[in-house]
This record gives C-alpha cells, structure tokens and sequence, in this order.
C-alpha cells in the first residue's frame, strides 16, 4: 500500500514558464525554486496614498490604550475559554468580521449564491431601457499567497475597506471597474486572473458595446453562466437538465465506497451521516421538483436494501415507510422533498401559518386599521372578534385568534409555533412536516400508532445495531421466507417452507408498562392536578383543575371551557394557568402543580426568556405565582393525572364553568379513591 501511494504520488515532470516539460531532478528543482521566489517576493509597489486615503480612521486614543495593554492571565484564560472547542472566536474574537458574508450567526455562504442567481436573472430579464449593465466574475490568481504584507500593515492602521463592484455599460464605467481592478492589483500584490474571469452582459446591451467592453478589460465572454460556488446560476424551466450532474456524483459518491464488510447498522450511520447531507447545498437554495427528489431517494433505498456481495436485493418497503421515525416502525430517514421544504423555510419567516405563504388575505383595505394593538380588547386582553373577521379571511381569521394572549405587558414577539425556543430551525420545520404525513397515514386506516410500544422497546434494546436491524425487519415481515417470496412472484424452492405464524403473534403488542401512581403532597401544602381536554377540529378545549391534600382528600375542583386555542400546548397551559387562578380564589398559599406535558412544566421551570408561543402565558403564570408563599411545577405521567383527566371529560360534557368545594363529581372522586387505595397499599 505504501509502494503504491509513493508511485500515485511521485511527480515525473514540471512545466517551466517557457512551457517546455523538464524531468530532470535539478531542472524540476530549479523549476520549484523559481515559482515560489516569483509567487512570495514582493512586488514593486506604486503610490497607494490615494487608496489610503479613501480609507476613514476609526480607531481612538482610548481605543489604542485598551489594545497596547498588556495581557495577563486571566485575560488569556478567559479567551480561551470563551471559544468553542471546534469553533472561532465571536464578534470580538481574531478573525470574525461583521462584514464577512459567512461565518456570522444567520448567514450562510450559500447566500452569496442566491445574490449572484438574482443578478444574473435580472440581467437576463431586462430586455429594454437605454443603460445596460453587466456581471464581472474575477479570479483571482493564488489568492491566499500573493498577499502584500507592507500593505496590510499600512492599511492596519485604519478601519474599513470597501470596494464597489457594480458596473454599467457606459465606457466611463467599464474604465473605472479596469482601473479598480489595476489599484487593487498594485497595492495589495493580488493578481487578477483573466483567462479565468468571466463577463456576463445583460439581454438589452448591444453586439458593439459587448465587443468593445471585451477589449477593454481583456476577459472572456459568458452567454450561458453555469455553476457558482459549485451551484447553477441558470435554472429556468429545465430543472432536471441543471441538477442532472449531481444525480451521477450520488451514484458514483456510492460506488466509490466499498460496502463488503459493511453491515445494515453501518449502513443506517452511512445513509444519515454522508448520503443524505450530500442534497443539502443545493436544497437550501433551490426547490428542486419532486421528481429529482425520488430519483434521489431510488438510489438510496436501492442502496439500503441492496446485497453487499452482488449489489442486488429486494426492496421491501418503499422509502416514505423507511422515512416514518423508528417508533413508528420506520428507519427516521429523511423524506427529501420535506427537508427542501424544510431548508427553504429558512427564507421566508411568515407572521401566520396557513393560507397565502403568511401574507394577510384581507376583503378589503382600511386605513383606520393599522397596528396590531388595535385589534384587541384593553379591558380583556382579548381579540376583537367581530373586526378580525371583517378584515381578513376565515381562515386566517382563526388563525389570529389562536394567537395567546395574556395580561402581563410582555412585548410581541414573532413566535415559531414547532419548537420550544420559538425560533424557527430547519429540524423543528421538518419535523412539522412529518408530523402532518403521520397523521395522513394514521387516519387512513393504519394500525402503526398501535405499535408504538413495541418498536420503542426495540430500539432501547442495549444490543448492535445489526440486530435491532433484524429484529425490526422481522416485525416488519421484511425477510424472504415461503410467503413473501410467493407473493412477489419470485421462483422458490416448494420444498421450502417457513413458519409466519412469527409475524402473526398478537402477543407482541403486550408491552409492560411501569406503574406511576399519584403521589399526595407533603403536611400543610395542596397539589392541584391540571389537565385539559382539547377538540382540535372546533379549538375548544376544557381546563380541568383538581385540589387534594396531603392524605388525599378533594379540596376543590372546577372545569372551564375556552375557544380559540391553538393547539394542545396551549390548552395544558391555560389550564395550569386556572389552576393558579382556582388556587388564589381558594386561599391555598403553598401549592404543587402538577401536569401531564412535559413541555408546559419544563418551561415554567426554566427563567430562560424565549420566542416559544407559550411564553406570554407562562410570564402572567409568573406573576400570580408571586401572590403565593411557594409554589413548585411537577411532571407525571398520564397514568398519575388519571383524575384530573376525569375531569376534563366531565367538564367537556357539560361545555360551563362549574365549581365544587371539598367535592366532586361521582366519576371523579372514584378516581380519587382508587389514587388513595393505589398508594396508601402500594407494596
């Protein structure tokens, strides 16, 4: 192996400045020698004065004081501690400028290609109007080693340098882009490489004033701009010719690899890890047809089910049912169209969800309504029904009203309803995305959600991943026995038979389930149990809200009805939020929450402020937890909040406020006693 790398690696010749090829090692030597001295010698400069001079002094008395200081060592610690392990500095780091078009919290590299894509669509769309404009695409030549160190020094001493690179098609201004070009090649020693760069004209700019701006800068002549930063700059309506070229890199990305001794868990880590992050640079700027997206997914479930001896197989399931999460019996392999969706979201940030891509559909423009504050009641804080119905469309119109409100005068915000910390990111998106397909497939007459138990316990087992594989593809009757391969019509042997009464076995849906029992609050505190019963199709939900003591004993109860929530979030932290209310009416002072979301209770537990949706609620649930002596938020499961779920079904029977002291109703309180029996006999 190392025979063969010296071999692949060995150079045979060199072409000197002359273009003759030289074998020889002295002559190769002195070929090496003299590249290099031209490429680190610096060059005769020329009077930078007026470039310098463009350049504006920021830097002050104080400032300089400050940097000359010298560095001690808890200076020095504090910096290196402050920078990630895989990551530069911040904004006050070595290397970072807010000016950078990368490297900067929310922008991303591949936005200078959205820029260039943009531009060079302008150019092409604008066929009239006397100016013309045109693109230049300069390279540079070893731009990372023709630097100018004595000009970086001169231009240290000042902050800010900034180059203008748009051009028109006048001759005065192709002759200032040249002599820019000329300045920044004689102060800074770059080199401006013009067999490489490239001049793109707008579609109303003339053949003569093409051809005698071609002379004047010396480059060449782009009539159809492929690729920048790797990514096509024309796309137009034939989609599947831009993007056929990446189709065959996937194929040959795959072939490349040698998949012998690889196993289905390292294929699984090779599809998450390397395949599926290949799409991503060109998903994130460009919507690419669903067809492509298939194509793509094609390849990888033939690669997933394929044979590692003779690249064959049968494809047992297509590669949406591999793309469901794995407690749904799927693989969690991503559904290519969700996640291009998903990354293209990242440009548009709408203020509602649903029709219109987030702009407001009104029936008609009213000047007298302009901000948001006049849409809401002062003495309620809530919406004003009757007016959001009269301006916007209904389906909006309900989606403005989901929108929480509470009194506590915190400041708007724009929140992102999928994830905790109210900020949209591309999993959060995604996984909003899949959740609508799960609910498609499970209203649809599939039994997966059924079976949610079992596959969790599979993947929890502490064995290799190669076993959990073959466990779940005998779950999922994906293995060639008698049966399948009859019915795939495949030629079999007859006196082959397999017993399926395996896949047959209802006794694997039972699933043992630990025993959560409600547990009473310690002497002279009271636990109120909240839960909410939630319609997702009229968004009315009722709270519940039960009180107990320390031996059990129902203090009070009551059940509230509301219109207009969102989602189930929301319900659960309204009702924790009537539980505070019903608490204060009561006259308890130390109280325990309890509730079944573990997204409500982790945010009333944290003090982080965020743009989560549940936010205005949780800061007035803050503010009445102030009148109390303490009040603590507690988790359980279902199973431990089985009474006051009891009475949110009551509640959403009976559709008012009701309220009962030290009593409730009979299903309720049986609930109550067998919570009692449960723990006062527990073993």
């Amino acid at each position: 192996m190392v025979v063969g790398r010296y071999n692949r690696n060995r150079m045979l010749g060199l072409e000197d400045d002359s273009s003759q090829w030289v074998t020889g090692t002295k002559d190769m030597m002195r070929v090496a020698v003299k590249y290099f001295e031209n490429l680190f010698t610096a060059s005769d400069l020329g009077g930078d004065d007026r470039v310098i001079g463009l350049v504006e002094k920021r830097i002050s008395r104080n400032m300089n004081e400050k940097l000359l200081q010298k560095f001690t060592k808890d200076d020095t610690w504090l910096a290196v501690k402050s920078m990630a392990p895989l990551k530069a500095p911040g904004s006050y780091g070595f290397c970072i400028d807010e000016a950078q078009g990368a490297f900067i919290l929310g922008r991303q590299i591949s936005d200078n290609t959205l820029i260039a894509y943009e531009v060079i669509h302008f150019l092409k769309m604008k066929k009239k109007g006397k100016h013309g404009n045109f693109a230049l695409k300069l390279d540079l030549s070893k731009a990372y080693d023709r630097v100018e160190r004595d000009f970086l020094a001169r231009i240290l001493s000042r902050l800010g340098f900034h180059q203008d690179c748009f051009g028109d098609t006048s001759a005065e201004g192709v002759c200032s882009v040249r002599n820019i070009l000329k300045d920044y090649e004689l102060v800074l020693g770059q080199k401006i490489n013009l067999g490489k760069s490239l001049i793109y004209f707008g579609a109303n700019v003339g053949e003569a004033i093409r051809s005698s701006i071609i002379d004047i800068m010396g480059v060449k002549r782009e009539t159809n701009p492929e690729k920048y930063l790797s990514l096509p700059m024309m796309v137009g309506r034939k989609k599947r010719w831009a993007f056929s070229n990446f189709a065959d890199h996937f194929r040959k990305r795959i072939a490349g690899w040698s998949f012998r001794y690889l196993s289905m868990g390292g294929k699984e880590v090779f599809i998450k890890v390397v395949l599926q992050a290949l799409p991503i640079y060109i998903m994130q700027c460009f919507a690419l047809l669903k067809t492509f997206c298939h194509q793509l997914e094609g390849i990888l479930n033939k690669f997933w089910w394929a044979n590692n001896k003779t690249s064959k197989g049968i494809h047992w399931s297509t590669w949406s049912a591999l793309c469901l999460p794995k407690v749904y019996g799927g693989m969690g392999f991503r559904d290519l169209c969700l996640f291009n969706k998903a990354l293209l979201a990242k440009q548009n940030d709408p203020w509602i969800r649903g029709p219109g891509n987030g702009r407001l559909l009104v029936h008609s423009m009213d000047i007298n309504w302009t901000i948001v504050d006049q849409f809401l009641n002062d003495e309620s804080d809530t919406w004003k029904k009757e007016v959001i119905y009269r301006l916007f469309d209904d389906k909006q119109a309900r989606c403005i009203l989901n929108i929480p409100l509470a009194g506590s005068g915190s400041s708007d915000m724009l929140v992102w309803w999928h994830d905790a910390s109210g900020e949209y990111s591309v999993k959060s998106g995604y996984r909003s995305l899949l959740t609508n397909v799960i609910q498609q497939t499970v209203t649809t007459g599939h039994t997966i959600e059924n079976y949610k138990n079992i596959f969790t316990s599979i993947w929890d087992l502490q064995i290799p991943a190669k076993m959990k594989i073959h466990l779940w593809s005998l779950f999922k009757n994906y293995v060639p026995h008698f049966l399948n391969l009859v019915q795939r019509r495949l030629h079999v042997d007859s006196s082959y038979v397999q017993d399926s009464s395996f896949y047959k076995t209802k006794g694997l849906s039972r699933v043992t389930k630990r025993n959560v029992l409600w547990r009473p609050p310690k002497s002279g505190v009271i636990k109120l149990n909240f839960d909410a019963s939630f319609a997702s199709n009229t968004n009315f939900f009722i709270s519940a809200v039960l009180a107990r003591d320390s031996v059990g004993q129902i203090m009070g109860a009551c059940s509230y009805p509301l219109l207009d929530v969102a989602n189930t979030f929301v319900a659960e932290a309204r009702a924790c939020e009537k539980a505070l209310c019903f608490a204060l009416d009561m006259g308890f002072r130390k109280v325990v929450l309890e509730g079944d979301s573990l997204k409500v209770i982790k945010k009333l537990n944290s003090n982080i402020v965020d743009r989560f949706v549940l936010s205005p609620i949780s800061q007035h649930i803050q503010v009445l937890a102030g009148s109390f002596e303490e009040v603590t938020y507690l988790f359980v499961p279902r199973e431990a909040n089985k009474a006051a779920h009891e009475l949110a079904m009551v509640g959403r029977n009976r559709k008012l406020p009701c309220f009962w002291v030290e009593e409730a109703p009979l299903s309720v309180i049986e609930a109550v006693e067998s919570d009692r029996y449960e723990w006062f006999h527990r073993c």
